[in-house]
């Protein structure tokens, strides 16, 4: 909120920005949690003393995956078989179903108070 005025960024209105207000539950307008960055890998060994060139440094920033991140591979995933598909259609029909019965439920409910 730019000086705690209730204008919002760009003048948007409260409620607008990053949650700094006090309608996000800070006691006090303005910065009371530390947002965004990297990640928390602060600003160490960005520039001299890393033992890696420049360019090394400038690969292992933003857009590199994290160590143990899936990959999927590059050929795609394989093809469902018919029974796979038979199989998953069927769990979905039943959770389907479950829903369905819990939405009748509720509409019963809802007509008895409005009789009882």
């Amino acid at each position: 909120m730019p000086y705690g005025d209730g204008t919002g960024p760009f003048g948007a209105g409260p409620m607008t920005g990053r949650g700094l207000g006090y309608c996000a539950g800070a006691g006090v307008p303005g910065c009371s949690f530390a947002g965004g960055g990297r990640g928390g890998r602060g600003h160490r060994n960005w520039y001299r003393a890393t033992g890696l060139t420049r360019w090394q440094r400038a690969a292992s920033g933003w857009g590199v995956p994290p160590v143990g991140a899936p990959v999927p591979p590059a050929w795609g995933w394989a093809t469902p078989t018919r029974e796979q598909r038979a199989a998953a259609l069927k769990a979905q029909a039943e959770r389907l179903e479950e829903a369905l019965n819990w939405v009748r439920e509720q509409i019963d409910g809802l007509e008895r108070e409005e009789q009882g």
